[in-house]
């Protein structure tokens, strides 16, 4: 392996797809397209919560509805406690006088807990933010009927939360999970986008009868090489912006110390760049088989749901990081990379693991890139069809 030849097909790959429309488009539209999506599920949410919500209470108990009015004082659920006739309620409601109105009998308080809501288009409601407001007066009334004592109410209807310290008083913080999980998306985007660019682009390669003068002067594991840090470096780069787009959007809602912590973000930050440069290599190797971007398309389908796999059962890494499977699968190429940034943001993983796994992915990474050579190179002479694995057999012999 000559470092020469690599560094100048790796900047060569480098310069042509970074002037290329379509690289441009997809590392800067994308920001775009998160900012506002975020943005507007922000507004969104804004709304909602400072829309006031005009509601008709029929109270048939007989001290339920102060209770109700105490509790949702400073809240945006305005209450009128109406004595009229129910069928003229209905026709408010119908009319738009009320968004709705609950109907409270001591059977529905006490056994039942089922309370209808009544409003003009019931799949048109969302009763999320109602529920919550009513849970505690709810559990007050139901303690008044047991006959205790306002202070005993008050002691009783405290909140209990249970929160996670280590014996030096350390609490776990949002950074400590947000950072590792938001890499392992950006991992997953950037695979997504510039490993089909690189497939495609060995499949062209492949077919372009100019390699076979290419590999008069250089090896093919150059070749390979070259191409996948090429496309690695231009990878990386899009996810730099990504994340430079994403700080600067969290620091806009909020102290961004809470979302980004330095002792996680290292050993996440080394397992990204190697985890891709892995993935890649995959792609490369599947791109060396393939003889036409069709196919490769096909396949790239199938390779890229290898590494989202972990996402799927991402609840159970989560909630059991230690165990031994999932220490496993952290060590296990192509699943390695999503699920080790998924275990640090969960746990404190040892030192040693976490070089353990570095080296597993540049072994790895490696290993793929010698295959995808091997495979490109005996691949030139066949590139009119997809390789078969009695071809890829022979190769290796």
């Amino acid at each position: 392996m000559k470092l020469a030849d690599v560094y100048k097909i790796a900047r060569w790959e480098f310069l042509k797809t970074l002037r290329s429309t379509t690289f441009l488009v997809l590392t800067f539209i994308i920001p775009l397209f998160i900012v506002a999506a975020g943005g507007i599920g922000f507004f969104v949410q804004m709304g909602l919560e400072s829309e006031e919500l005009e509601v008709a209470v029929i109270d048939e108990t007989e001290n339920f509805y102060p209770i109700l009015e105490d509790h949702l004082a400073d809240t945006q659920i305005i209450l009128t406690d109406f004595e009229g006739e129910e069928g003229e309620l209905v026709k408010e409601v119908e009319e738009g006088v009320f968004d709705g109105y609950l109907r409270f009998d001591d059977e529905a308080l006490l056994q039942t807990g089922e309370i209808p809501y009544y409003v003009s288009d019931a799949r048109d409601m969302n009763v999320g933010v109602l529920r919550g407001a009513i849970n505690q007066p709810v559990q007050v009334y139901r303690l008044q009927h047991l006959g205790l004592s306002a202070e005993e109410i008050e002691k009783a209807s405290l909140p209990v939360n249970i929160s996670a310290r280590s014996i030096e008083g350390e609490e776990p913080q949002i950074s400590d999970f947000l950072a590792p999980l938001a890499l392992a998306m950006m991992l997953l985007l950037a695979v997504i986008f510039s490993g089909q660019v690189l497939m495609y682009g060995v499949i062209k390669e492949k077919k372009n009868r100019i390699v076979e003068i290419l590999l008069s002067s250089v090896s093919s594991l150059d070749l390979m090489l070259g191409k996948v840090l090429g496309y690695g470096l231009l990878g990386l780069m899009q996810v730099t912006i990504w994340i430079f787009v994403g700080l600067a959007v969290v620091s806009f809602f909020g102290d961004i110390s809470h979302f980004v912590n330095l002792r996680d973000i290292i050993p996440s930050l080394l397992v990204f760049i190697f985890g891709y440069l892995l993935l890649a290599s995959l792609f490369a190797t599947v791109g060396s088989i393939m003889k036409e971007a069709e196919s490769g398309s096909q396949a790239h389908g199938l390779v890229i749901m290898i590494p989202i796999l972990p996402l799927f059962i991402s609840g159970l890494i989560i909630t059991s990081p230690n165990s031994l499977w999932v220490r496993i699968l952290s060590f296990l190429p192509p699943f390695s990379p999503v699920t080790s940034l998924l275990r640090i943001g969960a746990t404190t993983l040892p030192l040693w693991e976490i070089i353990s796994i570095i080296l597993v992915l540049i072994i790895s990474a490696l290993i793929f890139v010698k295959v995808g050579a091997i495979i490109f190179e005996g691949g030139i002479l066949q590139y009119d069809r997809n390789l078969s694995f009695k071809d890829v057999r022979q190769m290796f012999r």
